[in-house]
């Protein structure tokens, strides 16, 4: 039984707002810092918002309540009782009550019907997800969507589950079924294919398309007496649409549609095909169970109102034109719902007809009674004289129970309430008369509602539609905050100010408090939130708290798989250290949005000083310093502690012995261990003197502000030690993984023999030269080659004029006085004048050795492009080699001129642009104005591969973009290498992979990325770039250019890749250029998009480790899927192809590792060289003519 209060929330309607107790901080912050990132906002402009906004927000009350206690008491009792269910009604604006046990009953007669749904043993969702993606892969391989398109369409992982809106006004108040879709596997796929079909809806003399379509459409109709009027409604449409038959109707009007190829590159078949999945998977979660509809479409995806319309199109089409007798005259359709006018003595025998047409379609019949029958909202009426005239319609069960006018909306809304009644009382109604009569009735519902007068005459003005479309053009990116009233409106003035449009959201609305009738979504299920994880073990009291857009049972499986795949995560470097663990349980769900720690920071700092002054904010700043040194220090000692228990000496401590000798390098060791033991009892002093700073200063401040506001400071201390911790002990930790594996390698080193060192060296000196020309070498030209392509040799000849020019660039550098300069000058030139150049490094024999092959045009001396070793070609097969690498019009264009300054140009254009912008100034403009060297290509022989091919380089030095690129590099070099995939060097991959075990089950292989630079698709990778920099929250840090700036200066980069050869110009039409500063940068953060969607698309267990250097990546995995991820990644990208190298006696070459699996699946790291490239010599670059002019 409901009590009075009870009646009296429920009575004021679903939608009505209640005011909170609080304001929502937290969704405002969030609110703001979204605006500032989707509108680029520069710094000072962010600042000044923020300081503003957090102003008001400061300053803000909540508004008064608009509910009484007891009320609110009721509206929280109802909230906790979870014996019934609160439920809109179908149709009406009424509350409905029921009873759990009945609602979940009235839903299982529903599903026990067998011929629309069916049962399912288990979740199919992994299985349906499959679907979509190889489908959209499929779409992509064949460049029907593009990767963009591709990740709008990607399966969400939301579960559909079902409810049930009652309909009152029907007996035993039987239940509606909807499918709540949203996010679900096929919700994007839906709401594209909704787009493209739509325009072929509606295109029937016969269709509606609402009540004001449908009264232009009747309003001059006359009804002779032998006519009547009746209404057809389909029983059930949605799930009694037949799929197979709706499919077929939708291929036929695709493949009769013109304009298709304008909304789509899809055909008719790709359409359909994806349509099929939509409506073949349907499937739906309740009270636990799983249930697939077998039949019919679902209500609730976006595409079935389309399906079930395109549908109904070809029924009536087919019964109007197949029926015997004289067809209705008129026939208008609003889905499922049919007005007709039809001559009395046909009705009965069409009734049957149109019953028969489609086994799948059943019509119910409703008469005209006293010549009124109602249509939609409408009621039409005969008159005497035969004419329609229409009023305004409600059923039985209308309550006109409309938004009260004291909820907590935004006042817009709620004059929208009035001017859609009132536009509908002008509208409407054909009869003056009738006009007025609704016009009253609107007035009379809507002051029942609470509205006064002075709203219902403001909402009659006409709207500034001028000044409104003025303003939309000028828009920026809007952003929706919550409705407070008093404050919201405040924020929106602040946010106009710039530029900026605000949408108010309405919250705590009854029906988000009180409708809850689908199954809760289980936490480990939930996606888009913020979380904490809490450590397992009593004694510790660390937590972790994340963010993350995936269900968090993935991302919980992601933290523990980390936990043994390196150390990425303040999750892992906890679990490593302290050998603790967290459970599941242990894991709760802050919230569903962020926001910004530091400025909360800020507003509290600029709080304290307005209210209590600059010396409090000082002694806040104080204590702040105080706690993060604290932290600091806490795990310094942790670091020297565990540096001494594994007998390391730490870096800063170790320096070399003055006396050589093993006594006196012991002595020496003692004393290190003695200075660190020192170190550790400093450390202890030090963070005994800031604990007692730290109660010292929050003593003090406790005196000063009051209890409240003392929260607040304490939260932000809390979360600023927290913060430092977590940034200090990563470092901590990192910095002894590395003094411990520089330690393990020492020792390995210590205790190998050297007695193969000498074994081979011949064999090894002979392939520091590769000679593939026809030359016959000399064993001079043989001796000098081999020293090495870096090797220098001694002049005949000091170089006076350098040095004298060095001389002089220096005194001009340093700006030297006379007299200094005088003096220099004087010194250099008495050195010059007795100098004597150095002894001959090479031999008689060997130096004109080196002058016969600098002489030598017929060949092309070159480092190789791995391993080290000088290698001679033939000029011709050098040039024969390059030409072939031209000859792929996929990658390269031959020009017909120089396009130096054309590319010159627009590159100066840009500059100038951005300059006039302010966004760089004129010493940025002269660093980054256009070189006017040309481009030119050469190749570096890859002498480890079969036909030794060239690796292009094109040479950018002082090209026109070269300090554009340059500086385009500085800017993106921050953001590679933040996966925990990525590896920097040798060494990184060692410390990654140095306690990695291998079982019997596993397998290690390496990838290699097919001519990875060529490859890169500009469009794509400028896309990824673009993501990358809108997510970066440190940009304005490095630049004062956009992502949008920055993407149109890469683009120049990469889309004006020129170069010469031979004296002709060639473009390159495809990748990165390798030999741009910006390449590499380019190339990293494309891979490491493809990376992601491979490992996270892959339908079975994706590898457990993944690691990619550039081009290269090591990855252990089950053997039994290493066939089908092969398969997989070379299918995620069609631009991206992987060739595949498996370990041989259970090793496998990596950089310059030989990974080599243990008898107890350890994995062990040994140096090694390419046998077919390693020489043992360092060479940089080529010494002799590698001319490409």
């Amino acid at each position: 039984m409901l009590t009075q209060a009870e009646k009296d929330v429920l009575s004021k309607g679903l939608n009505f707002a209640v005011t909170s107790n609080l304001i929502p901080t937290v969704d405002f912050i969030t609110a703001t810092e979204a605006a500032i990132k989707k509108n680029n906002m520069t710094g000072s402009e962010a600042a000044d918002l923020r300081l503003r906004v957090t102003a008001t927000l400061n300053s803000a009350k909540p508004p008064p309540s608009n509910i009484t206690p007891e009320e609110r008491k009721a509206l929280t009792a109802l909230q906790k009782d979870h014996s019934i269910n609160i439920l809109p009604a179908d149709k009406g604006r009424c509350t409905v009550i029921l009873n759990t046990t009945d609602y979940e009953a009235k839903i299982n007669n529903l599903l026990e019907d067998t011929s629309t749904y069916q049962k399912l043993k288990r979740d199919p969702t992994s299985g349906y997800k499959k679907k979509v993606i190889d489908c959209l892969q499929k779409l992509e391989k064949e460049e029907l969507i593009d990767r963009p398109m591709y990740y709008r369409l990607y399966p969400g992982d939301a579960i559909p589950c079902i409810y049930g809106l009652p309909k009152v006004h029907k007996q035993e108040v039987p239940l509606r079924p909807i499918v709540c879709s949203t996010d679900s596997i096929t919700y994007n796929v839906a709401k594209y294919l909704k787009t493209i079909l739509a325009p072929l809806v509606g295109n029937t003399e016969h269709h509606v398309e609402n009540t004001q379509d449908f009264v232009e459409k009747v309003k001059h109709l006359l009804v002779d007496a032998d006519d009547t009027i009746v209404s057809y409604v389909v029983v059930s449409l949605f799930t009694c649409i037949p799929t197979e038959e709706a499919l077929a109707a939708v291929r036929r009007r695709l493949q009769e549609d013109n304009t298709l190829q304008e909304r789509t590159k899809l055909t008719p078949s790709h359409i359909c095909n994806l349509l099929d999945i939509c409506l073949n998977t349907t499937y739906f979660k309740f009270r636990g169970n799983f249930y697939r509809q077998i039949h019919g479409c679902a209500m609730g995806s976006p595409v079935s109102p389309i399906v079930a319309n395109l549908y109904m199109e070809e029924v009536e089409k087919k019964a109007l034109t197949t029926f015997p007798g004289k067809p209705p005259s008129h026939w208008f359709r609003y889905v499922d719902d049919t007005f007709v006018k039809i001559k009395k003595q046909d009705l009965e025998a069409f009734t049957s007809h149109i019953n028969a047409v489609d086994s799948n379609i059943k019509f119910t019949r409703e008469d005209s009674k006293d010549n009124q029958l109602a249509f939609l909202d409408c009621s039409a009426i005969i008159g005497e004289d035969g004419k329609l005239q229409l009023e305004v319609y409600r059923k039985p069960t209308h309550t006109d129970q409309y938004l009260l006018f004291d909820s907590n909306h935004p006042l817009q809304h709620k004059l929208g309430v009035i001017r859609t009644l009132q536009h509908r009382a002008e509208e409407v109604p054909t009869s003056s008369e009738g006009k007025k009569k609704e016009t009253q009735h609107v007035q009379k519902a809507l002051s029942a509602c609470g509205y006064p007068k002075w709203a219902l005459n403001r909402a009659k003005r006409p709207k500034k539609q001028e000044k409104r479309e003025t303003e939309t053009e000028k828009r920026k990116n809007g952003v929706s905050i919550p409705y407070v009233s008093g404050l919201s409106e405040k924020l929106q003035r602040i946010f106009r100010q710039h530029d900026i449009p605000v949408f108010f959201k309405p919250v705590n609305t009854l029906r988000q408090k009180l409708v809850h009738p689908k199954d809760k979504m289980p936490t480990e299920k939930q996606s888009n939130v913020v979380y904490s994880i809490r450590c397992s073990e009593e004694s510790c009291n660390e937590h972790y708290i994340g963010e993350t857009k995936q269900p968090l049972h993935k991302r919980l499986y992601q933290h523990r798989r980390e936990a043994t795949s390196g150390p990425q995560s303040a999750v892992h470097l906890h679990l490593k250290a302290t050998k603790h663990k967290f459970e599941d349980s242990e894991m709760t769900t802050l919230k569903t949005s962020t926001m910004d720690h530091s400025w909360m920071n800020e507003g509290l700092h600029r709080l304290v000083a307005k209210n209590f002054g600059e010396k409090t904010l000082k002694l806040i700043r104080d204590l702040e310093n105080t706690i993060r040194k604290l932290a600091d220090h806490r795990n310094h000692l942790r670091f020297n502690l565990r540096c001494r228990q594994s007998s390391i000496i730490p870096k800063s401590l170790q320096i070399k012995p003055p006396v050589k000798g093993r006594r006196a390098e012991k002595i020496w060791q003692k004393n290190l261990t003695l200075m660190l033991n020192e170190r550790i009892r400093e450390n202890n002093v030090s963070i005994k003197k800031f604990k007692n700073r730290a109660e010292f200063l929050e003593d003090k401040l406790s005196n000063i502000i009051p209890e409240e506001i003392g929260n607040r400071v304490k939260n932000f201390i809390q979360t600023a030690q927290l913060a430092q911790h977590s940034k200090s002990k990563e470092r901590q930790i990192k910095k002894f993984n590395i003094l411990l594996s520089r330690k393990r390698r020492d020792q390995e080193r210590k205790e190998e023999k050297l007695g193969n060192s000498q074994k081979g060296a011949e064999s090894i000196k002979n392939n520091w030269v590769r000679n593939l020309s026809d030359r016959m070498l000399t064993q001079a030209e043989k001796d000098v080659l081999s020293k090495g392509l870096n090797f220098a040799v001694t002049s005949n000849h000091i170089p006076t004029v350098d040095f004298i020019t060095a001389t002089e660039a220096a005194i001009k550098k340093n700006n030297m006085t006379g007299s200094e300069a005088a003096d220099l000058r004087l010194r250099v030139t008495a050195t010059l004048n007795s100098a004597k150049p150095p002894p001959s490094n090479i031999t008689p024999e060997e130096r004109k050795a080196l002058t016969a092959l600098q002489k030598d045009h017929s060949i092309n001396i070159l480092p190789a492009d791995k391993g080290r070793c000088t290698v001679i070609l033939n000029t011709t097969d050098y040039e024969a080699k390059i030409n072939n690498l031209l000859e792929d019009t996929s990658t390269y264009q031959k020009l017909k001129r120089d396009p130096t300054s054309g590319y010159k140009k627009k590159v100066i254009d840009c500059l100038q642009k951005l300059e006039k912008e302010e966004l760089i100034d004129r010493p940025m403009y002269y660093r980054l104005y256009p070189g006017d060297a040309i481009p030119c290509i050469y190749g570096l022989p890859k002498v480890h591969k079969q036909e030794v091919p060239l690796r292009p380089i094109v040479c950018s030095t002082d090209s026109i973009t070269y300090n554009v690129a340059k500086y385009l590099k500085t800017i993106l070099a921050p953001l590679v290498g933040n996966t925990e995939h990525h590896v920097e060097n040798t060494q990184d991959f060692v410390e990654k992979v140095k306690h990695l075990l291998v079982d019997a089950d596993d397998t290690i292989v390496s990838y290699d990325v097919v001519s990875l630079f060529t490859c890169i698709p500009t469009e794509e990778a400028l896309a990824a770039v673009r993501q990358r920099l809108q997510e970066d929250n440190t940009l304005q840090e490095r630049t004062k250019l956009t992502p949008s700036h920055i993407c149109n200066l890469l683009d120049i980069c990469l889309n004006t890749t020129y170069f010469k050869f031979r004296g002709n110009f060639y473009r390159q039409i495809h990748g990165c250029a390798m030999g741009s500063p910006v390449s590499p940068i380019v190339a990293n953060l494309y891979m490491e998009e493809v990376e992601k969607k491979a490992l996270t698309t892959f339908p079975g267990k994706p590898p457990s480790h993944w690691f990619r250097y550039v081009d290269d990546t090591f990855v252990k995995i089950k053997k039994q899927d290493l066939e089908a991820f092969t398969s997989h990644i070379n299918a995620v990208d069609s631009n991206i192809k992987f060739t595949r190298e498996d370990s041989k006696d259970n090793q496998l070459a990596f950089l310059d590792c030989s990974a080599i699996i243990g008898e107890d699946g350890k994995l062990q790291q040994k140096f090694t060289g390419n046998p077919l490239t390693q020489t043992n010599t360092f060479c940089l670059t080529p010494i002799t003519h590698c001319s490409t002019n």
